[in-house]
């Protein structure tokens, strides 16, 4: 049956419904409306509408009223749904008089006022729509919501108290929105072009809605509370388009009558509803709302808020000083002060200003602190439990916006803010700090505040850091310290740091917490790191004269903290002789044995870093104060002590200083010798975490290398060697000293390693079945981490036994857990035979060994697959691959008598195997194919011992047959084709091996299943697998013609999408050499006349195909091979210039990112490597196009235009001709001109499609990031054209001519150029161009001066206004001062 003869009969139904509706009785309603709604739904919009209006009017009238009966029909969904269908089909000029005639505006504010009052609310929150907010600034506490999933519940019933409960409300709000979106959409849509009758229409509906703000009100106001009640609701359920409840309600503002007076109406009538929104929104922890919906909803009301309230009360502050506005807002909302102050400030200081503008900068942070002043003086007359959590929300925007707040607004925070014991609020100090740590450094206000929070830190005992968080604590010192440090008075920090430090070391073991938090690591790096940025070595030599001099006064150990800290920052040569060895002299003055814990530790760091820095003379003083301590702290130190370590350290600094051949070289190295054998001894019951704490003590100094190249290293080595067996090598700490570059540099030490490494295969090969794999990964780890030149050629050969032996018992031993395993000892065979390597008894069969391991190490794994095995599985047949061509290209380089053997073997075993190979036999094809590749790149003895030929057609018989066998077939049958079986991966790994194929052995055992292949080849392409190319190659050798479109492929699968399925393994898809590979097999296959054919009709191709990656490839690589002789007389005979104008008018009709790349890279390689086939109509038509597309780029195809890869590849066009065909266009600038004009407008003002732009900070940035990428190339443009190469502009030129033509090429660019800086001028004052914009195009504009006439600039002076001059004078300032150049 057709569609008409199904809506006809619907059409006469709803006539009859609608005459039949006055007839209808109350209890009938339901049954009548969802009559309607189902013959509304079924029948289509025609020319008559009669009926639809006779409906609307009979539900207007039904619900105008104060009458139960016409509150119950207002509140049922079903009306409004009704309504919903009907407003998208009534003329809108029939649908205004309707409307209007039925008083529609005010049954809809009569329908909103009693929806948004629920009866019977079961919440709390329902009565009381603040106090949701105000627990928003609290802990969530714990409620019977466990679960956030949301389920429909079944519609509501025609029952006037169901529709008065909260559920039954949200279910009329849904319907009632969506009517409003319905009508409000159909109004947008009304373009100019339209009839006068529909356009009268749009504005008479328009015109129901425009009333003054007071009466807006009236639907407004109801609006938000709905969408309140929407968040209140305890289990609320999902609503149709629910996102879109809130621009609903923006376009109705839109439409109201508007006035100078409507931010104060919206502050007064609507923000309080408002606030208690976004905070809910922004703070609330337990809110069960979609995130989608939570998101919009945020979106659009801070919108609504900033546009209509905010940004007038800006306005009015800059221009008047009037605060009118806030302070209604403010006032309004005075019994939640902490729940709106917040929300309040943050849309404050959000409005957007120019941060480049000096004057713009300095209205926002007037208009910042005076906001922050209004809203502050109800927080602070709040609850303090509540208005100390919303002050540090307050603080926290600031800081995220980087805001500036007054000093004396924050330090009135710390001073009021009090906590409940009325001292001050620390974490709320903290937080000013990061802020504005200013407040504290300056004034003796903020130095009184300073002190009195010092005092009151360091009096804090253990227990109370059970409320109060230490990173607070942390953060407040490190933000103090940095403040100091900018201030350029970081000593005046390090003074107080040390008094308050000293302070809290005399307390008692109560106040542990404290004494830990002020020398803690990171406020001793913090310093270390401002020290040599921030002070000059004159305030360094008289810090240390103060400390000296107050020295006595500080407790025991808090000077050493501040010492510690200063000898890390000193790094510079200059700072080192400024201090000498007066750390050490001022640390020597507190006595080492009365010192404990942590803090000897410091003092011996301090004694390491002096001496690592210091002159042999002083170096040789140090040891004699120091020998006998550091002998004992060797000898009876804890090895688990970092005291023990320093001490350590200490000794392999004395050592490295002395060497060589220093006074007290053998003293300090028998003294580290001594402690490394007392280290050995402790060795051997160490756990793997001993074993790694063992390894921290070669970190430093070259210590390894030192004893490596003594007299000791031979007995040292295997000694240190040993804690690698048990400590994890993945640890970067381990790996550090292992593979230390110093280290491995030690011939000695990369031996002993190597030797190791040696030694534990050795032994785990002798334990046969019970080796154990951890040992084993070990031994492999280090042998594949050490440089190839440690590992000689002995020692290859007999590492290489050791490999075959392990990877034999992979599947037998640890079949389940062996993939890593097997990895590496792949990989370390891998790299054993790229060098020369013929190991004892080496034969082919050791391969084969290798192959049927794996595949029985796979296949014990079962067909479970998932993304990481599925790498696994293919990656480790790859290394087999890979491992296989190694060695047999090795045993073909040079024949002897073992070559000789081993090729002979190899053949008679290859040419033994069956034709018929098993799915599980994959490295039969791998091993032949290999070999024919190694024997046919070898000399001529080789190719006697084994013939190639007989191989390749046994090789071919044998892939023939695995390419017809039912396994084949089955690769790609699924969706989830990778993962249904581990024999997926043998099947491409086989398909992948026809590269050494005869096609004319294989053609007639194919013919039967050429369809089938050639299904599975394009699915296999479709999917991205590179085994697919290879296998579509080989069926055009074998069949030719017969092949239908051979040049089909999509441009998605050359260039992946972004959104493509990225779990798939890279080394399984083709990549662009192997679908070029493929395009020349297709190529050299094809006789001369079909590739001249198709030549020949190529530029037709490429107008009417949908599709043309495949002949954009043809022409890439044609032109890449031409000059193979089979090509060289086709590319003679192509027209290149028609193809490249064709391809320029097909450009601007890309329909996707990968297809306009294509298509630029191709004009790109024509316009350079076909330069002299081009004439001078292709360089102005590729101008020409690029300036269309750059006019004509929001009509592109979304794809396209929202490439970040389109830009650039138009620039790449532009300079592929400046650089090619830079005489072409001489006398055709303007065209040049005009292209140029048109890419810095894209790149200033980039039409970019609205309903796609965000405005998170992530996504600026990102685009902030992308357009200076995008000014760097187009800057080079300019560059190119205004100092051009001699070989870009040098025409044959009579010797000893008077001017060189780069000369003549920078004046003749300089008539012309100065018009793009003029257009650059003139964007800057239509748009904000970003800083980083300006400054990369800083080199291309400057170029342009350089070129440009006096007289060129007095036209561009003259050409621009008053604001344009402005920007001109300051940008010919910076020019002369720092772009001219001078001559110097």
């Amino acid at each position: 049956m057709s569609s008409g003869e199904l809506v006809q009969p619907s059409g006469d139904a709803l006539i009859k419904a609608a005459r039949s509706l006055d007839q209808s009785s109350a209890d009938s309603i339901p049954d009548t409306l969802s009559n309607l709604w189902s013959l509304l739904s079924k029948s289509a919009a025609g020319s008559f509408h009669a009926s639809e209006e006779l409906v609307l009017r009979w539900l207007l009238k039904n619900m105008n009223g104060s009458a139960t009966a016409a509150e119950q029909f207002r509140r049922y969904p079903m009306a409004w749904n009704v309504m919903a269908s009907v407003f998208g089909r009534v003329p809108l000029f029939s649908l205004a008089k309707s409307l209007a005639d039925r008083r529609f505006i005010p049954i809809l504010q009569q329908t909103l006022k009693e929806i948004s009052k629920p009866q019977n609310a079961t919440s709390a929150k329902a009565a009381n729509p603040s106090s949701d907010v105000e627990m928003a600034d609290a802990e969530s506490a714990s409620t019977g919501r466990t679960s956030k999933k949301r389920k429909r519940s079944p519609g509501v019933l025609f029952d006037l108290k169901d529709l008065q409960k909260p559920r039954g409300c949200l279910r009329t709000a849904e319907a009632l929105f969506d009517a409003l979106r319905t009508l409000l959409a159909r109004l947008d849509s009304v373009e100019a072009g339209v009839p006068s009758n529909v356009r009268m229409g749009a504005e008479h509906v328009k015109s129901l809605f425009s009333s003054p703000a007071k009466d807006a009100m009236e639907i407004l106001g109801p609006m938000l509370s709905i969408c309140d009640l929407a968040l209140n609701e305890q289990e609320p359920e999902p609503a149709e388009n629910e996102d879109s409840w809130l621009s609903t309600f923006g376009s109705l503002w839109d439409l109201h009558l508007q006035s100078s007076g409507d931010a104060a109406e919206v502050a007064m009538s609507l923000y309080p509803t408002g606030s208690i929104l976004l905070a809910k929104l922004d703070r609330s922890k337990d809110l069960v709302v979609d995130p989608h919906v939570k998101a919009t909803w945020t979106r659009d009301l801070r919108r609504f808020f900033i546009k209509n309230m905010i940004l007038p009360a800006r306005a009015a502050f800059l221009n008047r000083k009037d605060i009118a506005i806030i302070k209604a807002a403010v006032d309004v909302t005075s019994f939640m002060p902490t729940a709106s102050c917040p929300v309040l400030f943050s849309l404050a200081i959000k409005t957007p200003y120019s941060v480049d503008d000096a004057s713009a900068k300095k209205d926002h942070e007037d208009w910042t602190q005076k906001v922050f002043e209004i809203i502050e003086e109800p927080m602070r007359a709040a609850d303090q439990a509540r208005r100390n959590p919303a002050m540090k929300v307050v603080l926290d925007t600031a800081m995220d916006s980087k805001s500036s707040i007054s000093l004396e607004g924050l330090r009135t925070v710390c001073r009021k803010y009090t906590s409940e014991s009325g001292k001050l609020d620390l974490k709320l100090v903290s937080r000013v700090a990061d802020v504005d740590v200013d407040v504290f450094l300056i004034s003796v206000e903020g130095q009184t505040l300073l002190d009195d929070i010092l005092e009151q830190v360091t009096n804090l005992d253990d227990p109370e850091f059970q409320v109060l968080a230490e990173t607070d604590l942390v953060d407040f010192i490190v933000s103090l310290a940095k403040g100091s440090a900018k201030g350029r008075n970081l000593p005046w920090f390090i003074v107080k740091w040390t008094e308050v430090l000293s302070e809290c070391l005399a307390k008692g073991e109560e106040y542990a917490t404290i004494k830990k938090i002020w020398s803690s690591t990171q406020i001793v790096d913090t310093v270390s790191d401002l020290l040599q940025p921030s002070i000059n070595t004159m305030q360094l030599s008289t810090l240390l004269d103060r400390l000296e001099s107050q020295e006595a006064a500080f407790k025991r150990g808090a000077l050493l903290v501040i010492l510690d800290a200063i000898s890390k920052g000193i790094t510079e040569e200059e700072f080192i002789d400024a201090v000498n060895i007066r750390l050490l002299e001022l640390a020597s003055k507190t006595k080492l044995k009365r010192l404990e814990g942590p803090m000897v530790a410091r003092w011996w760091r301090i004694v390491e870093k002096t001496v690592s820095q210091s002159k042999l003379n002083d170096v040789g003083l140090v040891w004699t104060k120091v020998e006998s301590d550091l002998k004992k702290a060797l000898k009876k130190g804890d090895l688990v002590d970092p005291a023990t370590l320093a001490a350590f350290r200490c000794c392999s600094a004395f050592w490295l200083a002395n060497h060589p051949g220093g006074p007290h070289e053998s003293e300090a190295s028998s003294m580290a010798w001594a402690f490394l054998q007392r280290l050995k001894k402790d060795g051997g019951k160490s756990t793997q975490t001993e074993s790694s704490h063992s390894l921290s003590f070669f970190e430093s100094c070259r210590v390894v290398d030192l004893v490596a190249r003594s007299d000791l290293g031979t007995e040292f080595l295997p000694d240190f060697l040993a804690y690698t067996d048990m400590a994890d090598l993945s640890s970067n700490a381990v790996r550090s000293v292992l593979y230390n570059e110093v280290n491995l540099g030690n011939q000695k030490y990369a031996n002993a390693l190597v030797n190791h490494a040696m030694t534990i295969l050795a032994r785990e090969q002798g334990n046969k079945s019970k080796w154990a794999p951890q040992q084993v990964n070990a031994a492999i780890q280090i042998l594949l981490d050490v440089p190839s030149e440690a590992i000689t050629r002995e020692r290859r050969e007999q590492i290489m036994p050791s490999t075959l032996y392990f990877i034999s018992k992979l599947p037998k031993e640890h079949g389940d857990d062996s993939s890593d395993t097997t990895t590496g000892l792949l990989s370390l065979m891998i790299k054993l035979m790229k060098r020369p390597t013929f190991y004892e008894g080496m034969k082919f069969a050791d391969l084969i060994t290798v192959g049927q391991s794996l595949v029985a190490n796979i296949e014990a794994k079962g067909d479970a697959m998932d993304d990481s095995r599925v790498g696994n599985t293919y990656g480790a047949l790859k290394l087999f691959e890979a491992l296989a061509s190694l060695s047999l290209k090795q045993m073909t380089s040079n024949l002897d008598k073992r070559e000789r053997a081993y090729l002979t073997e190899a053949s008679q075993i290859a040419l033994g195997w069956p034709v018929q190979v098993t799915e599980s036999q994959p490295y039969h094809p791998i091993l032949l194919k290999s070999l024919v590749a190694a024997i046919e790149a070898s000399k001529r003895q080789a190719q006697a011992v084994a013939d190639p030929v007989v191989l390749r057609e046994h090789l071919s018989l044998m892939l023939a047959q695995y390419l017809t066998a039912d396994y084949t077939g089955r690769v790609c049958d699924d969706a989830n084709w990778l993962k249904q079986s581990h024999t997926t991966c043998f099947t491409l790994i086989v398909i992948e091996q026809l590269d050494e194929v005869q096609p004319a052995v294989i053609k007639s055992r194919l013919l039967a299943s050429k369809t089938e292949l050639e299904r599975i080849s394009g699915t296999l392409c479709g999917q991205g697998a590179k085994a697919g190319w290879r296998l579509k190659g080989l069926l055009f050798e074998c069949f030719g013609e017969a092949i239908s479109d051979p040049f089909n492929v999509m441009a998605d699968v050359v260039l992946r999408r972004s959104d493509a399925d990225k779990s798939e393994p890279r080394s399984v898809l083709a990549g662009p050499g192997d679908i070029h590979k493929y395009i020349d097999v297709v190529l050299k296959t094809m006789d001369n006349d079909a590739r001249g054919a198709y030549f020949g009709a190529i530029g037709q191709r490429l107008r009417d195909d949908r599709d043309i990656t495949g002949h954009l490839l043809a022409i890439y690589r044609l032109i890449r091979l031409e000059h193979e002789p089979s090509l060289r007389s086709t590319a003679d005979k192509v027209d290149f210039a028609a193809l490249q104008s064709v391809l320029a008018n097909r450009l601007s009709k890309s329909g996707s990112a990968a297809e306009f790349v294509l298509i630029g890279q191709t004009m790109e390689l024509l316009l350079d490597k076909k330069a002299s086939a081009m004439k001078q109509w292709n360089t102005e038509v590729t101008l020409s196009t690029i300036s269309t597309i750059c006019a004509t780029l929001p009509r592109m195809a979304e794809e396209v235009r929202s490439s970040p890869r389109t830009y650039l590849w138009l620039c790449r066009l532009v300079e592929v001709l400046i650089k090619r065909h830079r005489l072409r266009l001489e006398g055709h600038f303007h065209l040049l001109i005009t292209a140029l004009q048109s890419l810095l407008r894209l790149l200033i003002a980039p039409r970019t499609n609205p309903s796609s732009t965000t405005t998170t900070t992530t996504t600026t940035t990102s685009l902030f990031t992308l357009q200076q990428k995008q000014a760097v190339v187009f800057s080079r443009l300019l560059t190119l054209i205004c100092e051009p190469s001699v070989a870009s502009v040098t025409r044959g030129q009579a010797p000893g001519a008077l001017d060189s033509a780069v000369d003549a090429a920078k004046r003749s660019a300089g008539q012309h150029m100065y018009l793009v800086l003029m257009l650059y001028i003139k964007l800057q004052l239509e748009h904000p161009v970003p800083r980083v914009v300006r400054e990369a195009l800083q080199s291309g504009v400057y170029s342009i001066l350089d070129i440009t006439t006096p007289e060129g600039r007095r036209i561009l002076n003259e050409a621009v206004d008053g604001s344009g001059r402005a920007i001109f004078r300051e940008l010919y300032k910076q020019y002369v001062k720092f772009g001219k150049w001078s001559g110097v």
